[in-house]
């Protein structure tokens, strides 16, 4: 039942990227399965699959008919998309100017992901979940691009009243900075 869920959003995704020319009202009917309430494996399909999709659907949080907190909460805890949702970042392959809701997602959950102190349930998931977060944090402070590296450090969340759809710390918040310190700390011992 679920593959043909998935097929069916796959099959509107397609009909999205050849006809809409970033229609407002069909870009509402492709996020609307990609909030947090669905199966992950309908926003596996948008971001694995058809990634290149993302750069049409170019609302901005103001003009989202669905409230944005639907996208972000709960936070998301697949690594596999988590560690997309980064690789997307940082490769430029989902950008503010090209579509801002699904920017402030991928922030949203890397960063929410590599900082939470959530563990797993059984000790296998923990560790596994552990192993994700700690490569997600050390590719945030290996990031090149200064600004993606400090809006992931100081990213603080959602705000409808900013004109970019999220707010930032002043500082590093304490918990970020321990997470970062160990993390460093970590990655020297295992150069010894």
């Amino acid at each position: 039942m679920q593959w043909a869920k998935d097929q069916r959003y796959i099959a509107a995704l397609s009909q999205y990227e050849a006809v809409s020319f970033g229609d407002p009202l069909f870009a509402h009917v492709v996020l609307l399965p990609l909030q947090q309430r669905f199966s992950v494996h309908l926003r596996k399909a948008l971001w694995f699959d058809r990634i290149d999709v993302i750069r049409t659907l170019s609302l901005r949080p103001s003009q989202c008919l669905i409230p944005i907190e639907t996208f972000l909460h709960p936070c998301e805890e697949e690594a596999d998309l988590v560690e997309i949702y980064f690789s997307s970042l940082h490769r430029g392959k989902v950008r503010p100017t090209w579509s801002p809701i699904m920017y402030l997602v991928a922030v949203h959950h890397v960063v929410s992901f590599a900082f939470s102190p959530k563990a797993g349930g059984t000790e296998g998931e923990a560790l596994r979940t552990a192993r994700a977060r700690l490569k997600i944090v050390k590719g945030i402070l290996a990031l090149q691009n200064e600004d993606l590296k400090q809006l992931l450090l100081l990213y603080q969340g959602p705000s409808s009243s900013d004109p970019k759809g999220y707010t930032l710390h002043n500082s590093l918040p304490q918990d970020r900075a321990n997470i970062l310190f160990a993390a460093e700390r970590l990655a020297q011992e295992r150069q010894k």
